[in-house]
């Protein structure tokens, strides 16, 4: 059993727990739903935020360094290397910082406000439950279905 389910199991209530199978595929299909106000408290404080993305950060030319052994790598195998901007509630920053730097590489995908402004999808601000999970998986199979 991972440390993860261990968790999950401890701090939810027996009825929101699938046991079935979850050391394999590291998911616990939950169906619980965040209460509303701590939804717009996160959205609130998110918009509030002012930092700046920079380029130039130390922490991104490592991460950069890494991308583009990723991308070298794609290309000897003739891999489509794809990025996916995982969900936040009502994603905050609708883009990811440096989308046209990513574009030169890959596709991005960016999932639609439908699905991360649904208050009914989400077990906490960062992430799904059960039925967010379905939505976004869904959502992620037509995206990369299409060329």
């Amino acid at each position: 059993m991972n440390v993860n389910y261990s968790r999950c199991k401890i701090n939810l209530e027996k009825a929101e727990v699938n046991t079935t199978n979850a050391f394999l595929h590291g998911y616990n299909n939950i169906d619980k739903i965040i209460e509303p106000e701590k939804l717009e408290t996160f959205y609130n404080e998110e918009k509030a935020k002012t930092e700046e993305a920079n380029i130039n950060s130390p922490s991104y030319r490592f991460s950069n360094y890494y991308l583009e052994k990723i991308k070298k790598l794609c290309d000897a195998k003739k891999i489509e290397l794809v990025f996916v901007y995982p969900p936040s509630y009502a994603n905050v920053n609708k883009t990811p910082a440096f989308k046209s730097h990513y574009e030169k590489w890959g596709k991005v995908i960016i999932g639609p406000d439908s699905i991360f402004n649904n208050k009914t999808y989400w077990k906490d601000v960062a992430h799904f439950n059960s039925f967010g999970a379905d939505a976004y998986t869904k959502f992620l199979v037509t995206q990369l279905a299409r060329k």
